[in-house]
């Protein structure tokens, strides 16, 4: 735990080290896999250089929002001028410094909010106007320059869209962008910013509508292009229970998941339980994760529910499917969960803040917990002598092979956060599979036959 901060945004870089943006105190700051502070990032481990404007002059009240990683591990992080009200990118070398090669002396002026590298390593950025919450977003090339491809020179507003509560997006492995709203909706667009009205017939679809609706708080897309939303019910009533919806890859509502296309998850405690973050598992599973009150100490703790893909709860998770976990003494409000992280050991990190005491009072501080969750993922590992199918060379340099393939109807690679960054349609055996744009990682293969059955083998990226 780290005094007197707050986790606003995380990731995981491919060698399994955390970086986080910590709200409170204005910092971006690396930490080992096992939760130990990187001292080769920065100073002893904190991002400590200047912004600077184009002139020069350096930004006197730095604020710190999100942050993504490209694919040579450089950092890119939405700031703010807290005095001057302007808002701005900036990029962070490897080592922990500011890169000046990105826009003018590393800054880049634009919009903050949610951002996401794409694999050609744009930057997408999404967030709303602060007068009407209309949803916003915007592309920048690599070096920090506006996309003027995308969009109006490189932005779209959204006026359908309205944001109150959430942000978040996520992107196919088409490069179609799927971004989410009020009212559990998501809009998706077409990779140049246009509405992609094959979805829903608008691009847009919601489960919900009118006041005092339910609150999104994340967004994902399975390798089947269907859509999940997730959050917590409104603040009309109680709030007792988590909420995760799907839509059709056609934009329609998931009824094969519900009726109604989404489930409710109660927690039988009362109070203001909320969710703030959802990972998808290779496998298909789904882990929600936020706060929720414990019914012993009447204090909110971190808590995570693990579910099937057709919405059941997974009772070989936790406790029933459930985990709490006291993060410090419970004191005041207790803790928050904001952010999830799967390691490539397959361990599962949750970040957030908790409420601590001191002598004069209490303070927040940031906050780590992690979870041995490897042997409940449902990933099926085939030991390489039991294989039908093997992958050659592994580790791979840029291209793999499949050897001794049934009739195959394709394959997805994974990274160890469940993203999907790379699948093949019907790929015939010995067809060679390039990945060279990719960054050296560890990788999760789902290989699927013909027959419907499937297994998932680690591919380790070494170039």
């Amino acid at each position: 735990m780290y005094d007197d901060w707050g986790i606003w945004s995380a990731l995981l870089q491919p060698d399994g080290k955390i970086v986080v943006s910590l709200s409170n105190a204005n910092h971006i700051i690396r930490f080992n896999a096992d939760g130990s502070i990187d001292n080769s990032f920065g100073t002893h481990g904190f991002f400590a250089d200047s912004v600077r404007y184009t002139d020069g002059t350096a930004v006197r009240k730095l604020l710190i929002g999100y942050i993504t990683i490209q694919s040579s591990g450089k950092i890119v992080a939405a700031g703010g001028d807290n005095d001057k009200g302007i808002g701005f990118l900036f990029r962070i070398n490897t080592d922990g410094t500011l890169d000046t090669t990105f826009g003018t002396r590393g800054m880049a002026l634009g919009d903050g909010g949610v951002l996401l590298a794409q694999p050609d390593d744009k930057i997408l950025s999404t967030t709303y106007y602060s007068s009407d919450y209309y949803q916003r977003l915007s592309r920048y090339l690599p070096n920090g320059t506006i996309d003027s491809s995308f969009g109006i020179y490189g932005k779209v507003v959204n006026p359908s869209a309205k944001i109150g509560t959430g942000v978040d997006m996520a992107l196919m492995p088409d490069g179609r962008i799927v971004a989410m709203y009020d009212y559990f909706g998501a809009a998706r667009y077409m990779p140049d910013g246009s509405l992609d009205t094959t979805f829903n017939h608008t691009g847009m679809a919601s489960i919900f509508s009118g006041f005092s609706s339910p609150y999104p708080h994340a967004i994902a897309v399975r390798p089947d292009g269907k859509v999940w939303v997730a959050g917590h019910g409104s603040w009309s009533a109680t709030v007792a229970y988590f909420i995760l919806a799907r839509f059709n890859a056609d934009g329609s509502i998931d009824t094969s998941f519900d009726p109604t296309g989404y489930k409710e998850y109660a927690w039988d405690t009362g109070a203001e339980n909320k969710c703030r973050d959802m990972l998808l598992q290779p496998d298909g599973k789904v882990v929600l994760g936020g706060r929720v009150m414990n019914s012993v100490t009447t204090k909110n703790n971190f808590a995570l529910l693990r579910i099937w893909p057709d919405g059941r709860t997974d009772s070989t998770f936790g406790d029933n499917g459930k985990r709490f976990t006291q993060v410090s003494g419970a004191v005041d409000r207790g803790d928050e969960l904001y952010k999830m992280l799967l390691q490539p050991d397959g361990k599962l990190i949750a970040l957030g803040t908790t409420i601590v005491p001191l002598s004069s009072g209490t303070t927040l501080m940031a906050a780590m917990a992690r979870y041995s969750v490897d042997s409940k993922t449902g990933i099926t590992e085939i030991p390489n002598q039991q294989r039908a199918v093997s992958v050659y060379p592994n580790p791979s340099t840029g291209t793999f092979q499949l050897l001794h393939a049934p009739a195959l109807q394709s394959l997805q690679l994974y990274d160890l956060q469940g993203r999907l960054l790379k699948q093949w349609s019907q790929p015939a055996a010995q067809t060679v599979f390039d990945i060279a744009e990719l960054a050296p990682a560890l990788y999760l293969l789902r290989i699927n036959a013909t027959d419907n059955s499937h297994l998932f083998t680690k591919l380790n990226y070494a170039r």
